[in-house]
């Protein structure tokens, strides 16, 4: 589809004001001046878009773009400009989940400005979060507290709302909500929204992006990536940059179409690719929304390494067991190499409340002797909570357990080993409905240390969800994977027992 430019815009000027007053404060273009990448500029006459009277014809705009896509250098700008060009005493305010976050634009807009003009304009504190002054028309730039009950008095001209789709908890939907209805205060004033694509839709950013398409005049560039939805009758305008829903994720044009921006390079987009979880690319990366975004396994990666089939008896095996709390779940996953170098997988998993039992130990206990019966077990990998006497049992009747503490430093390489085995497939299961639930319920949870592990979902309180989320079988696949793995050295030293 061919450009649309707007008749009449500030665009012009906005890129003016940013090449002649602000330079990049970090990243490989550091020092240099903030001048707008070609699709940043298409993008900026669109917002800053005018009616024939002058005024803005956009007064709540929606700008969606990957992680890394530049949105908060942009509006921390577009923060700075309404600041010094306004003369109603603007206030500024900047507003996300948490505090902490909303400094992130602030710091931008106290830096960028730095060995420009706007230095000795504007009034900038030495704290970067603080508020930063404009003497001359006696405006100011704040960021608010993520409580938005004490957000109501604010008479705003400009609200920035950094990534919207983190916005769950009841007042920072207050907050949302006070900085938009306290636009009305102001002539011309306007919200910017800045996110990318939530986890799901149900939330605010969701249902307000649901709204969007359904009620506004939308038009696609860019290989269908970049998705323009307007309504004139309401002032309102959504950019979202995008892969469509029937993209194919390991296109590199999808890649290039979804992250126009010059500072990120193909390669690096490839090796994220290759690095997290597909829902977590699809999400961050292609900003796309996806069902079970925190899910670490997609559906169609797991569906596509079913192959119908039995592991042999007598064949050597792997198995991994996760053991639940009292009155929990527990499972046992069993692998088996395959002539062909692949992985079969097979899962056992326990309901206390169908087995109608207070533990399920003995169940448990039960099952790995019987598979030492059966096949030739080669390990069997446990976590000794709830389990370490049993493991001495099952040891004294000579089968090699080996204890696996469910932390860290060994969940971070076997699930992206377990990842990677699934990716590649590697894996061939049998479609069993039971295991698949677990693997397609855990999620992909970064830690402290750096890399993602497979977790049970939490609700926004923090708690685990219900028992329709269980992925017991899917932790203990990880460690029969990481065993199998460690013993026949496969890709390398990739587990630690």
């Amino acid at each position: 589809m061919a450009k649309q430019a707007p008749h009449s815009t500030l665009g012009s000027a906005i890129a003016e004001f940013f090449e002649s007053n602000l330079v990049h404060s970090k990243g490989p273009k550091m020092g240099e001046p903030f001048i707008f990448d070609e699709w940043q500029r298409e993008d900026v006459d669109l917002i800053y878009e005018l009616n024939p009277d002058g005024s803005r014809k956009w007064r709540s705009i929606v700008w969606g773009l990957p992680r890394g896509g530049g949105k908060s250098p942009c509006t921390a700008g577009f923060g700075l400009f309404e600041l010094t060009d306004r003369q109603d005493a603007p206030e500024v305010y900047v507003g996300a989940a948490a505090r902490e976050q909303g400094e992130t634009v602030q710091e931008y807009a106290h830096l960028m400005p730095k060995g420009g003009p706007l230095e000795d304009f504007l009034d900038f504190p030495r704290a970067t979060g603080s508020v930063i002054k404009c003497p001359s028309n006696g405006g100011k730039m704040k960021v608010l507290s993520a409580d938005g009950d004490v957000a109501h008095s604010k008479s705003v001209s400009v609200a920035i709302i950094d990534e919207l789709h983190v916005f769950r908890t009841r007042k920072q939907e207050e907050l949302y909500f006070a900085l938009v209805t306290a636009t009305q205060k102001r002539p011309d004033s306007v919200v910017f929204v800045i996110t990318t694509a939530g986890p799901n839709k149900a939330s605010l950013l969701g249902e307000k992006f649901d709204a969007i398409v359904k009620t506004h005049e939308l038009s696609y560039s860019h290989n269908g990536c970049r998705m323009v939805a307007r309504n004139e009758a309401t002032g309102s305008l959504m950019i979202w940059w995008g892969a469509p829903d029937d993209a194919v994720v390991s296109d590199p044009r999808v890649w290039r179409a979804c992250n126009p921006a010059s500072w990120i390079p193909l390669s690096e987009i490839g090796r994220l690719a290759g690095e997290v979880p597909e829902s977590v690319f699809r999400r961050l990366i292609l900003n796309q929304w996806v069902l079970g975004a925190d899910a670490a396994i997609q559906p169609a990666a797991w569906d596509s390494c079913y192959e119908a089939g039995a592991i042999p008896e007598g064949a050597d095996v792997w198995i991994g067991v996760d053991i639940g709390e009292r009155r929990d779940h527990s499972a046992v996953t069993m692998v088996s190499p395959m002539p062909d170098g692949r992985l079969r997988m097979v899962a056992h998993e326990w309901d206390p409340a169908v087995e109608n039992v207070k533990t399920l130990l003995p169940m448990v206990e039960a099952e790995i002797r019987r598979i030492a019966g059966a096949y030739q077990l080669r390990c069997c990998a446990y976590d000794k909570w709830q389990f370490n006497r049993s493991a001495e049992l099952l040891e004294a009747d000579g089968i090699r357990m080996v204890e696996v503490p469910q932390n860290e430093t060994h969940m971070v390489p076997g699930s992206q080993l377990f990842f990677d085995l699934i990716s590649q497939k590697v894996i061939a299961h049998d479609g069993d409905t039971v295991l698949r639930q677990h693997v397609l319920a855990a999620e992909a949870k970064q830690t402290s240390r750096g890399g993602w592990r497979f977790v049970k979902p939490l609700n926004a309180s923090g708690r685990r969800t219900d028992e329709s989320q269980k992925v017991d079988a899917a932790l203990a696949a990880v460690m029969a994977c990481a065993a199998w793995s460690y013993d026949n050295k496969a890709g390398g030293d990739l587990w630690v027992l």
